[in-house]
């Protein structure tokens, strides 16, 4: 049947071997019978020979590439290459009887029944798995990070961590399964502590209220300094590139010069000149060339420079900013202080309701859960603050009233940080 849908020998032959079955067979005239051709002795060895065990055989997921000629794969094919490693373990290592594996199940069945039983799996298995990791990683009970998130606190963790927790807040599909799921159980206690790590999580982050707000809140504060300081490093440069481009006597005679030849080329110092150009109109000056077709403007305009005044060739000396700043776009800047105006807008809100329920909690006895109740726990918050001044000066940070929270501060300091940093970028 196989020689007839046009399968090579070789492949026959192999999954005659795989089945238990002669492969020698396969050798004889295929238009006699087998048993006809066969001596009595090999007859009876192929009826006594013993079935293969079927075997299930770790598999390596590769990405294959055909050996096209020239390719180091086609010369590999012509190699004799032998491996020299123990057979027995080689099959222990890599092969497994199937009816081993029935009866390991069955084995492992009777000890981890219980346990098993008791995994509880609401969301997606793959993201569990990705959260269970996660949460290892920070070492941080999932009731751990709730309470920091509540707090508005970033702790010991980093925005990186902070951000990767944030993937694993629960989607609204998530929070709609496992509020169905705790609505049936008898006890919500037990129900919870069967649940993996990644699931325990989102429940706590499911009931606690504005989460997502306050997780966003506590990264953009983990953020905060650092984006800052990347953004002054950006325009502390592109601001002394511009007084450098300004300011430099050399670069104005050089563009001078410049606009000076482009005019006589063009008009022959006769009419209307050219008074100025857009610095995308220097590359002209490398592609146009004189009737000869060799000489470039360029080439032309530094030799005469050369004879006319070399020290305006020095002109790099005066703008060394510049190349700091090359990487530098307005339209970019704007948009990343933008951004973060509108973060900053989020995390004013978010400060300003736990403010709210901060002072309504001095009503009743203090609450573990506020930081900065007194006075040099108020005087610590500022030093914190004093310390992320980037655009504003350590004056300028809001000291404010005795009943604020520090986030309410931090909120009311990065709204003015931004304000200066928006004011210097324009101007």
């Amino acid at each position: 049947k196989m020689l007839k849908m046009g399968l090579p020998m070789g492949a026959i032959k192999n999954a005659m071997v795989r089945d238990g079955l002669d492969p020698a067979i396969m050798d004889l005239d295929h238009d006699k019978s087998v048993a006809s051709q066969l001596d009595p002795n090999k007859k009876d060895a192929a009826k006594k020979a013993p079935k293969k065990k079927k075997v299930r055989r770790k598999k390596i997921y590769w990405n294959k590439v055909d050996a096209k000629e020239g390719t180091v794969w086609d010369a590999i094919k012509k190699l004799d290459v032998q491996l020299n490693y123990d057979t027995a373990e080689f099959e222990e290592l890599f092969t497994q009887a199937l009816d081993a594996k029935k009866n390991d199940k069955k084995k492992g069945s009777d000890s981890s029944t219980k346990s098993a039983g008791k995994t509880v799996k609401v969301i997606d298995s793959k993201r569990g798995m990705n959260g269970d990791i996660i949460l290892r990683k920070v070492k941080l009970a999932p009731s751990q990070v709730a309470a920091m998130v509540d707090c508005l606190n970033c702790g010991t963790l980093e925005a990186v961590e902070l951000r990767s927790l944030y993937e694993f807040m629960p989607t609204e599909e998530e929070s709609k399964g496992l509020t169905n799921y705790l609505a049936g159980v008898e006890s919500r206690n037990e129900a919870v502590a069967d649940m993996t790590p990644c699931e325990q999580y989102m429940v706590a982050m499911k009931d606690l209220k504005d989460s997502d707000k306050k997780f966003k809140s506590i990264i953009f504060l983990a953020e905060f300094n650092s984006k800052m300081k990347e953004l002054k490093y950006d325009v502390d440069h592109l601001a002394s590139a511009c007084e450098e481009l300004k300011s430099s006597e050399r670069l104005q005679m050089l563009l001078a010069m410049i606009l000076k030849l482009v005019n006589d080329i063009n008009t022959g110092g006769e009419g209307k000149m050219t008074e100025g150009f857009t610095l995308d109109s220097l590359t002209k000056l490398s592609e146009t060339k004189a009737f000869d077709n060799k000489t470039t403007v360029l080439n032309f305009l530094v030799r005469t420079i050369r004879k006319t005044d070399k020290d305006v060739l020095k002109f790099r000396e005066d703008i060394k900013s510049v190349v700091l700043a090359k990487g530098v776009i307005m339209e970019r800047l704007l948009a990343s202080a933008k951004q973060l105006c509108e973060d900053s807008r989020i995390v004013t809100e978010t400060a300003k309701l736990d403010g709210e329920w901060y002072r309504e909690s001095l009503k009743h006895p203090p609450s573990p859960k506020y930081k900065f109740r007194d006075v040099k726990a108020q005087r610590a918050s500022v030093k914190e603050l004093r310390q992320m001044v980037t655009f504003l000066t350590e004056k300028d940070v809001p000291v404010g009233q005795m009943d604020i929270t520090h986030f309410e501060r931090f909120a009311l300091f990065s709204k003015l940080e931004l304000q200066k940093a928006l004011g210097v970028i324009k101007e």
